[in-house]
Order: C-alpha cells, then sequence, then structure tokens
C-alpha cells in the first residue's frame, strides 16, 4: 500500500486549480488539486521537489476566488503529492500582535 491509499480523513474527488506558494511568495509551482478534504489535499503536477516541507497552498473555485491553507507535504511520489493542512503559526502570531 503506497502513501495514497492510506488515507485518513474521508477526501472528496475534484479537479480545481491549485497552486503552491513558497520562498516568502517569490516562488511557486502550479498544481492540480485531485481531491480535497477539511485536513488535506492530494495534489498532481510538476517539479514538487523544488518545495520546502511546509508552504502556502492556493486552491481556486470555478469563479477565480481562493482559499489560502497552510500546509505540509506528507509524502510525494513522481507527480503526485499528498499534503496535510497545519495552522500557520506566522499568520496567528500576526493576529495576536495587532
Amino acid at each position: 500500500m503506497d502513501g495514497r491509499q492510506s488515507v485518513r480523513a474521508q477526501r472528496s474527488r475534484c479537479l480545481r486549480k491549485g497552486r503552491v506558494i513558497f520562498n516568502n511568495g517569490f516562488s511557486s509551482v502550479d498544481a492540480t488539486v485531485r481531491n480535497l478534504s477539511g485536513v488535506g489535499a492530494g495534489l498532481e503536477g510538476e517539479n514538487f521537489s523544488i518545495a520546502p516541507d511546509e508552504f502556502d497552498l492556493l486552491i481556486f473555485d470555478t469563479s477565480g476566488k481562493f482559499e489560502k491553507r497552510h500546509a505540509r507535504k506528507a509524502w510525494n511520489k513522481a507527480r503526485f503529492m499528498g499534503v496535510k493542512f497545519i495552522a500557520d503559526d506566522r499568520h496567528s502570531k500576526a493576529l495576536a500582535t495587532a
């Protein structure tokens, strides 16, 4: 059984545009969001190997609006990557000091 089959939360299949954002917003990798749950997502794309272990993930809907989630690589195999959504302490700290 590979990493893609060991998903714990039920994910819904989808086909949405996504973007992996890192390097303080100066670098990105386009992705297709293949499945999605409240705790993570499955992505398909190229060059995931250049992305760090933690990054921001933009998930676009059909109207062009997007949701931004902070994520961590759970697994990575060829053109596929599984991610787990995590709390973004950087944003939490910024809000707490505002």
